[in-house]
């Protein structure tokens, strides 16, 4: 619980957003 991962979970928050993101996007054109 250091603050040193914190940087580094929050960049995986952020690519896991913009996963989230493509894949909606690949939804909306498929559909």
């Amino acid at each position: 619980m250091s603050h040193r991962r914190g940087k580094k979970e929050r960049k995986m928050k952020l690519k896991f957003c913009l996963f989230l993101a493509v894949v909606a996007a690949v939804m909306i054109v498929t559909e």
